[in-house]
């Protein structure tokens, strides 16, 4: 198994070192290595590899979708018109995902990945609104039983560039951190709702992210919790105490 995309090695090494704290570790070491490739580098080899395997299972279909839109808005940073083909390339790369057989792969992360596309390239159309939102909803009602299969690892240097912007944020004081599926699905349908003048549909989905937040003693859920309050002018539940570039344990207030 080739482990340099940080992604698809995630599964792998928390069912070999499941051990507490271990698994962490041997995630640090792989990002290490990834970022000494450099970001460019890192998309371009993963395209290279996964474009020349003759049967793409649906996981490589998806993976290759994220990478075209990611180098897209690498290019169009750089203003270079090639970004027109790479956006192309990852619309038709999830176009052939949705018609895949879904089997044994974690849909969730399949509708979350669509989406998160979809959210940071939106230029604001009502058509692209209902795309993003349908796919949202799908990825939150989609959440797989796997531990492994329920979050998306965000490293800096490469998805800060792609995250959305209260997860930019956290890379002033992390160099790469773990966030569940269902809270970054409910903060951009939460976003989207407002960016589109829909507070009343957007405080509706705030409290059910709000629900299935207080069942979660993950930091970074909680961080997203409020970002999500703010955004809907609501005082936030949580106190985040941020000290040390760590965040630190939430307290809700009543």
């Amino acid at each position: 198994m080739k482990l340099d995309n940080l992604k698809e090695a995630t599964p792998y090494f928390k069912e070999m070192y499941a051990i507490e704290g271990v698994y962490d570790k041997i995630y640090h070491s792989l990002y290490e290595e990834f970022k000494a490739k450099g970001l460019s580098r890192y998309i371009d080899e993963n395209i290279k590899d996964d474009e020349e395997k003759i049967t793409p299972t649906l996981g490589t279909v998806v993976k290759l979708a994220t990478l075209y839109w990611q180098k897209a808005l690498l290019l169009k940073e750089a203003d270079n018109s090639a970004h027109v083909e790479y956006l192309t390339k990852a619309i038709s790369m999830f176009e052939k995902a949705f018609c895949m057989d879904h089997k044994g792969f974690p849909e969730m992360e399949l509708y979350h990945q669509y989406a998160l596309f979809r959210f940071i390239t939106h230029t604001g159309s009502d058509k692209t609104f209902f795309d993003i939102a349908n796919s949202l909803r799908l990825a939150i009602l989609k959440e797989d039983a796997n531990d492994y299969e329920k979050f998306n690892i965000f490293q800096k240097f490469s998805d800060e560039k792609f995250a959305i912007k209260p997860l930019q944020e956290l890379f002033n004081q992390k160099d790469w951190f773990k966030v569940n599926l269902y809270a970054s699905a409910y903060y951009m349908l939460i976003d989207l709702h407002i960016m589109h003048g829909k507070r009343d549909e957007a405080l509706a989905i705030l409290d059910e992210f709000k629900n299935a937040a207080i069942k979660d003693d993950d930091e970074v859920t909680k961080y997203l919790l409020n970002c999500a309050q703010k955004e809907c002018g609501i005082k936030p539940s949580w106190v985040n105490r941020i000290s040390s570039g760590t965040i630190m344990q939430s307290e809700i207030t009543r």
